[in-house]
């Protein structure tokens, strides 16, 4: 597994490669010299790490990082020293992506029955139109409204792939891209 995700600013990045570590990248001003520093996660959580991301703005001084587990787990930390932070501290913080499994405001997918028939493998926000598509370990790809923070929240459900390993809105929110394992498939999804 892979996961690279950097600030939009250029400041620092995060590269995760395996299941419980990751590099820290920081990035002066100038672009030709950066510090990396490698940081493990196995203090904090009891299964591997699979999804990353930044907070948009600054919390006390410092970004925060979020990372979630298939378990599912969602842990909070200071970017900068991989400090935990707890979770309390952290409702009103806005994030760069919403691409993390499980957060407050797509816990609803994980109460779902889709999640006792499959694992959900992923899913991404389009926060302009209220959506949240998720996809499964069975081919499903769910359209769900956003947030999506309830037990029984109704979804439309489409099958296209033997598992969905991403899912992706396009820019303008029109169309939902999924991509698939063995089936090695792409899919472009028009949203109507």
């Amino acid at each position: 597994m892979y996961h690279f995700v950097s600030k939009s600013d250029g400041s620092f990045a995060w590269e995760m490669k395996g299941e419980m570590c990751g590099k820290y990248h920081q990035c002066p001003r100038d672009r030709y010299k950066m510090a990396t520093k490698q940081i493990s996660f196995t203090n904090g959580h009891r299964d591997p790490v699979v999804d990353i991301d930044f907070s948009a703005d600054l919390f006390h001084n410092h970004f925060l990082l979020r990372s979630c587990t298939n378990a599912p787990e969602i842990l909070y930390w200071n970017a900068q020293n991989l400090d935990e932070v707890d979770m309390s501290e952290c409702r009103e913080v806005s994030w760069m992506t919403e691409k993390c499994k499980i957060t407050a405001s797509n816990i609803g997918l994980w109460w779902s029955k889709l999640e006792q028939e499959g694992d959900i493998n992923c899913v991404d926000v389009y926060t302009d139109s209220s959506l949240i598509v998720m996809g499964d370990s069975c081919g499903n790809v769910c359209l769900y409204r956003y947030p999506c923070d309830r037990k029984g929240m109704y979804c439309h459900m489409y099958h296209g792939h033997a598992a969905v390993h991403n899912v992706s809105f396009s820019r303008d929110g029109h169309y939902v891209i999924s991509v698939g394992g063995k089936d090695s498939c792409v899919i472009q999804w028009k949203i109507v």
